[in-house]
């Protein structure tokens, strides 16, 4: 009986030797494991910070850019201002306002069909002006005029009388006409509200 004792106690010092022994090696691999959690959740951090500076940088290029750009607008509003109040003090231009009504061609010279129009304020009108036409007239359109439309509210440059044409029978548009010597030398589509 006492070497059954014995043996029990022996197995069970064995057992519990061995448990504490996988015990020992599973907290030595959670501790691995646990420094390499730790390690990737550092770099994940250091990544993080360094993408962080690096968004504040590009923000503060976007807003730097954004400044310039309104500058650049600015000086391109002024610049036009500067050309359009030349324009209207130069004898030889004359500006009208009108609907092109049809674009005739006859081989060598375009005219134009121009409702001629004036526009009025009018605090009573739904956008605050209405416009008034006047007189039909016909004008021959200068062989290198400009012609400029609106695409949404920007300004497009047409490159050809025949594409002038296609856009004007679109739908109504509102120009303002540059003569000079009784010939269209540009038109510009304006914005109605």
């Amino acid at each position: 009986m006492n070497r059954k004792i014995l043996f029990s106690g022996l197995l069970m010092l064995f057992l519990v030797g061995c448990t504490n022994e996988d015990v020992g090696q599973q907290t030595s691999v959670e501790t691995v494991e646990y420094d390499n959690l730790q390690q990737q959740i550092n770099q994940l951090s250091a990544q993080l910070k360094d993408n962080e500076t690096k968004i504040e940088e590009l923000n503060t290029f976007v807003e730097v850019l954004n400044r310039s750009n309104q500058d650049e607008l600015s000086q391109l509003h002024n610049r036009i201002y500067m050309l359009e109040s030349l324009i209207s003090h130069n004898p030889s231009i004359e500006s009208k306002h009108g609907f092109i009504n049809d674009i005739k061609f006859d081989g060598t010279n375009s005219t134009l069909e121009i409702q001629f129009a004036e526009m009025k304020q009018d605090d009573g009108a739904p956008n605050g002006f209405v416009i008034e036409e006047k007189e039909i007239s016909s004008l021959t359109l200068d062989k290198n005029a400009n012609f400029f439309i609106l695409e949404s509210t920007m300004i497009k440059n047409i490159a050809s009388i025949e594409d002038f044409k296609n856009a004007v029978n679109e739908h109504q548009r509102f120009f303002k006409l540059y003569i000079v010597d009784s010939k269209v030398v540009m038109l510009t589509e304006q914005y109605i509200p």
